[in-house]
């Protein structure tokens, strides 16, 4: 099977403010009215760093816990939040992760090491 495409995507790229989607808009070989619109979502690997970390239903540290994390495990970002959140004199975001095994919930970054995420 022989696949071809008549798009050019002429430096046309959004990536959304939490980091986490990129969008392409795909307009025709003549055209100047956009045709499509790619979304992709980024996801960033993670390391819990520390014992026993809550995973929480929403990001605040008032909302359910659903879970518990420990030092080493693996989990992929999926979200974050569009603020950093004070919590004990150090300000983080909160990050939605899925482990796989765990259900999908919320992490506070200090418990995490998030690797190649561009800052």
């Amino acid at each position: 099977m022989k696949l071809s495409a008549a798009f050019t995507l002429q430096d046309k790229y959004l990536i959304n403010y939490r980091k986490n989607k990129i969008a392409i808009v795909l307009r025709g070989h003549n055209s100047i009215n956009p045709i499509g619109l790619v979304i992709f979502d980024v996801l960033y690997n993670a390391t819990i760093n520390d014992y026993k970390v809550k995973l929480y239903s929403e990001p605040n540290a008032n909302s359910q816990t659903l879970s518990f994390f420990y030092e080493g495990n693996k989990v992929k970002i999926i979200d974050q939040t569009e603020d950093q959140y004070e919590i004990d004199g150090e300000s983080w975001y909160w990050y939605k992760v899925e482990s796989g095994t765990y259900p999908i919930g919320w992490v506070y970054g200090k418990y995490l090491d998030i690797e190649n995420q561009d800052n």
